[in-house]
């Protein structure tokens, strides 16, 4: 664990982030990103001349992870994965007064759901050629819902004439950001629900030994681990994909490598989280559904997770498209040029 995820997770572990129930505390969540906020957290990523904290997209990664591994229910990797990250590739100011930046990428001015809306003082919307600009949430109506995770899904709608920064393909470095955002968390989710699956099959016992010691359940264990292993290797290598990008040649456009890399990282986090949730479950059975355990926290989320920002489809279709646009072919994208 890194040194920014370790002070995350200690500053999370003094809030108690679920209800008695084993639902969300919305108050205690709403607190716990309040702490987050005031100690800078949430500005990670995102340059001191653009009014953030300074971080690598790594940082903002291990911020991320952090907080999904716990369960902690906020806005906090869509902040500092897509919002920071955006604005900083599209030299996007952000003011001091902004407590929750997020993005809401709308057709003709309305956008449904948006994860977190309700949250946000500040939105990053799209224009009608493409490009993204920073408007103040009150100058949107907000209709509140929800995902498959009971988190908020929420409609946005701007009748708020404006001009993006970025050009045309800003709204789609967005849409990018947001599948590495998911990306990212799927994985650390996967991450916490092999642990609990670990814990459980070593102190559940049957037929005399703990479950641990079954074959059966050894190679179920050995499945999810794969799956976990799959999934935080791609996002890993996407994250370093937009950064080393960003630090060469400026934002990626659809067809680079490091939107390749993205897609590849969604696709794959988004066949691991169905398989690994499966999985999960399947080792810890009937108490795995249980309300009061915390298992569902990380599958629910990883169920709606797989389809926000574009589901495995969608990348995988871009991905074959941007190959097979290529001048060079598949070969050439996936094996770097000799030096």
């Amino acid at each position: 664990m890194s040194e920014v995820r370790d002070a995350v997770a200690a500053l999370l572990s003094g809030h108690a982030l679920r209800a008695a129930d084993g639902g969300q505390d919305d108050m205690a969540l709403r607190t716990a990103f309040a702490e987050l906020t005031a100690q800078g957290w949430t500005r990670v990523g995102l340059a001191a001349e653009l009014g953030g904290n300074g971080g690598t997209l790594a940082d903002a990664a291990d911020v991320a992870a952090a907080a999904t591994y716990l369960g902690a229910a906020t806005p906090l990797a869509d902040q500092v994965l897509i919002a920071n990250a955006g604005a900083g590739l599209l030299g996007i100011t952000v003011p001091e007064t902004a407590t929750c930046v997020l993005p809401a990428i709308a057709d003709a001015s309305r956008a449904t759901c948006v994860p977190w809306a309700s949250w946000a003082s500040h939105l990053l919307v799209a224009d009608r050629t493409g490009g993204v600009a920073l408007v103040a949430a009150r100058d949107a109506r907000v209709t509140a819902g929800t995902n498959l995770a009971g988190l908020p899904s929420d409609a946005v709608e701007l009748d708020l004439a404006v001009e993006g920064a970025g050009g045309a393909d800003a709204a789609a470095l967005l849409m990018q950001l947001g599948a590495l955002a998911r990306s990212v968390q799927i994985a650390a989710a996967l991450r916490r629900c092999q642990d609990l699956s670990v814990s459980y099959a070593r102190q559940r016992r049957q037929f005399g030994r703990t479950l641990a010691d079954l074959p059966g359940i050894q190679q179920e264990l050995a499945a999810l681990a794969g799956e976990v292993a799959a999934a935080e290797a791609a996002s890993s290598a996407a994250v370093a994909a937009v950064a080393a990008r960003a630090a060469s040649t400026g934002p990626m456009t659809p067809t680079s490598s490091a939107a390749r890399a993205v897609a590849a990282a969604k696709v794959r986090a988004g066949l691991a989280a169905t398989a690994g949730a499966r999985s999960a479950h399947q080792l810890h059975g009937a108490i795995g559904i249980t309300r009061e355990y915390e298992l569902h926290v990380h599958t629910r989320s990883l169920w709606a997770w797989r389809d926000e920002y574009g589901a495995e489809r969608t990348w995988a279709q871009r991905l074959g498209e941007t190959v097979r646009a290529a001048p060079d072919g598949l070969w050439a994208s996936l094996v770097p040029a000799p030096a």
